[in-house]
């Protein structure tokens, strides 16, 4: 990887001359490291020394007056001195040349796309202010996006691995083989970020590697709640149940007004019209997109039933509980079909 220092309006050409000639005259003294130095500024050369395979520095001369001075300067190139056109001339085909374009390395490894936004963001903070930073702030502000870049790298590799998975296209799995392909998913992402190349040393990336931690449990939701809404049998719990319980309401309401006991009707009367109502809230909720919160609380409560009363009591239910374990096994095979194509990890 190349890092090149471009100096513009080099006054002593006498000293060193335009260009990189002169540009390597002036950087080997910039760069040279002495013991009377401060131990960050020595550490700083020594650091951009090992960073960068090729380092060079380009001496441009000052632009002219209209450039310096003139607000409304359009990049004219009638406006330039015509000696620093020339150094343009040099300067900007090398830059350009073919065999100088390579894919950017920072301590040897070799940055994505996604990788160096990570360092734009954390270069952009330290440069926010008025300001020049120091040079241990520019050190930590790269140690933090180069594990920044890591933690990216291990999350897309997480995401990859989960979406043939589990993405949009894959069928319904059960609950728990999610969660042990989550855990195996982690554990590569983990790996990952582990194996990275990593500035700041192991204790400063703790700190990114539970970052990353929490961004995968984040992502584990939500492919947890995209699997389930595959579930046919459970996106349809909802108004089974309730349409059950107004059948069995309905039932207990006449079976009461029948023997006489109006109070008990009454109430299963009220209970009837509460079940209706959720139900007709649920519905709507669906179709317009609108009333999600109240929604959200039907479901809820459902499954609350379900989960507490319902299922417990499948066996003691009769043709109904049979419907229900039936509606169970139908998604235990759903699972076990779309687990069959699981890839042996």
């Amino acid at each position: 990887m190349s890092l090149q220092f471009l100096v513009r309006d080099w006054s002593f050409p006498y000293e060193a001359e335009f260009g990189y000639k002169g540009g390597q005259k002036i950087m080997d003294e910039r760069l040279q490291v002495s013991a009377k130095q401060h131990p960050e500024l020595q550490q700083l050369r020594q650091h951009i020394r090992s960073c960068f395979e090729n380092i060079s520095c380009f001496l441009m001369p000052y632009p002219g007056i209209k450039v310096a001075t003139n607000p409304s300067f359009s990049g004219s190139l009638s406006d330039i001195e015509p000696e620093f056109q020339q150094q343009l001339r040099i300067m900007i085909p090398r830059i350009l040349d073919s065999s100088n374009l390579a894919m950017k390395e920072i301590n040897g490894h070799k940055v994505t796309c996604r990788e160096l936004v990570e360092y734009f963001k954390s270069y952009m903070k330290i440069f926010q202010g008025q300001d020049l930073p120091e040079p241990k702030s520019m050190l930590m502000a790269t140690a933090e996006a180069n594990n920044l870049a890591a933690v990216s790298s291990a999350r897309a590799l997480y995401q990859r691995e989960m979406e043939e998975i589990c993405g949009g296209d894959t069928p319904y799995m059960s609950t728990n083989e999610l969660l042990e392909q989550h855990q195996i998913c982690k554990n590569d992402a983990i790996r990952e970020f582990r194996n990275a190349r990593k500035m700041g040393g192991v204790e400063y990336s703790v700190q990114f590697l539970e970052k990353l931690e929490e961004e995968i449990e984040e992502s584990y939701e939500s492919y947890l709640k995209m699997n389930n809404s595959k579930n046919l049998f459970k996106s349809m719990r909802t108004p089974a149940v309730l349409v059950s319980l107004m059948i069995i309401d309905y039932i207990c309401q006449e079976f009461c007004q029948m023997i006489g006991l109006d109070f008990f009707a009454g109430l299963f009367s009220s209970v009837l019209v509460i079940v209706v109502g959720a139900l007709t809230v649920w519905a709507y909720a669906r179709y317009s997109g609108t009333l999600r919160e109240a929604s959200g609380w039907v479901d809820d409560a459902v499954s609350f039933l379900w989960t507490n009363f319902i299922s417990p009591n499948a066996g003691q239910l009769g043709a109904l509980g049979g419907a229900i374990q039936l509606g169970e096994k139908l998604s235990n095979s759903t699972a076990s079909t779309s687990n069959s194509t699981i890839r042996d990890r």
